[in-house]
């Protein structure tokens, strides 16, 4: 039985899967690889702000260039225009978006370098709507119903990391381990994508990446039993040393707890200081709460994004103030039908 395979037209190119960085995006470029073969993909991992960085002139000639899991770059697209003008140049031809992030964002970008986005053979979408959460989800709309059993399975783990379902032993569980525990790895990434687009099984080399993971995990149990809950769903914990934040933070969200705000006070990474230092950051999963927003409008200086803004130790009990007002504010919504649902 043959199965739908968008490149399927297209085999014997010479091809380039630039993918992002997260479980999500490794899933769905394995798929893409397996959906590739018999041709071997050069593969490249980067993220969004760091796309202008790559380099297109070192590739084969006449690339067909595959993007998966990346955003436009933000707070300017300048850079992820950059690229795509370096992919022209070098006559490399991008041939497919598959990231979820947001349509509008690619179709201004695109057409400002001259990309016809219809042209795509997989085109862009947007998660606003909820038919698209995860990069695999766009891959699999673009497939359609015939689908190969090996790449289903594949897009499914895309869509558990997206949703940060990590529970059970499986693909989604093994490519989050070996991520973040060395979260600067690409290598680890390639090795991930090539081992599954041919394997739906554990490989030995990834034992001691998942030991390690291993004991980020216990980090989170000691993290979360010294957490301070400030009221109202708010609630405060601190960093020692390497931790995933998705997952720490959705056993945060996740009952018993059932944090609506969670306060990370730890190390990350400041544009003006050009590197890292101590702060908070702030994360929710009801979007609707619009934390940079409110907090800016508050007068307390934030960056990040509404979703995820970073708060210096300094501004601490004005952004708690602010947080707290917000957070009793919209208790009531809470308990109608849908009300936190409402969060995308």
């Amino acid at each position: 039985m043959s199965f739908s395979n968008p490149f399927g037209n297209h085999h014997g190119s010479n091809w380039v899967v630039v993918t992002g960085g997260s479980g999500d995006a490794v899933c769905t470029s394995a798929a893409v690889v397996r959906l590739l073969q018999p041709d071997d993909p050069r593969i490249e991992v980067t993220q969004a702000d760091k796309v202008h960085t790559l380099a297109p002139q070192t590739w084969q000639p006449h690339c067909r260039v595959i993007l998966v899991g990346l955003a436009v770059s933000k707070p300017q697209p300048t850079k992820t225009k950059a690229f795509l003008r370096s992919l022209i140049e070098n006559g490399h031809e991008l041939v497919a978006i598959i990231d979820e992030h947001a349509r509008p964002e690619w179709e201004t970008v695109l057409e400002e370098v001259g990309i016809d986005i219809s042209k795509l053979l997989i085109e862009p979408q947007s998660q606003e709507h909820g038919e698209f959460r995860s990069s695999g989800s766009v891959l699999r709309w673009a497939i359609g119903p015939n689908i190969e059993k090996h790449v289903c399975t594949l897009l499914d783990a895309a869509d558990l990391c997206d949703r940060r379902a990590f529970w059970d032993l499986d693909i989604a569980f093994y490519v989050n381990a070996c991520i973040k525990s060395d979260i600067k790895s690409g290598q680890r990434r390639v090795a991930l994508i090539r081992h599954f687009a041919s394997v739906l099984r554990k490989a030995d080399f990834m034992d001691p990446w998942i030991e390690e993971y291993e004991e980020i995990l216990a980090r989170h149990k000691r993290i979360i039993e010294q957490r301070q809950e400030l009221g109202h769903g708010l609630v405060r914990v601190v960093i020692d040393g390497e931790v995933d934040m998705t997952h720490l933070t959705y056993q945060l969200y996740s009952a018993p707890i059932d944090a609506r705000v969670v306060m990370c006070e730890g190390m990350f990474f400041d544009q003006e200081a050009d590197g890292k230092v101590r702060k908070l950051a702030l994360g929710t999963d009801e979007r609707r709460l619009k934390l940079f927003t409110r907090l800016r409008a508050a007068g307390v200086d934030c960056t990040g994004m509404d979703h995820k803004p970073f708060v210096h130790l300094k501004d601490e009990d004005a952004a708690v103030r602010v947080l707290l007002e917000l957070l009793r504010e919209t208790e009531d919504d809470d308990e109608m039908p849908g009300g936190a649902g409402d969060a995308d």
